[in-house]
């Protein structure tokens, strides 16, 4: 449970804030900003901070698969039910 909230929460994050700095395309194809030029502009400071944060959060998601298919869980109550018998 708390693997699935530590990627799902910063995925959050991230879907948030790339509206906020890329904004959206319909599927129309038509660009829309998030925050009109007054509010926000996207600068390659906020770009570079926006893609530096998906790298590692790429990271993040791959050392995290790394981790759960070299551990096996297994389950130990066969093994007390054998000794029971």
């Amino acid at each position: 449970a708390f693997s699935s909230l530590w990627t799902a929460v910063p995925a959050v994050i991230l879907a948030v804030f790339g509206t906020i700095v890329l904004g959206f395309q319909s599927p129309t194809g038509e660009y829309y900003a998030c925050c009109l030029g007054n509010v926000h502009e996207t600068t390659p400071t906020s770009l570079g901070s926006f893609v530096g944060c998906l790298i590692m959060f790429a990271n993040l998601t791959f050392v995290c698969a790394l981790l759960f298919g070299e551990f096996e869980v297994r389950d130990y109550s066969d093994y007390q039910r054998e000794g029971q018998d």
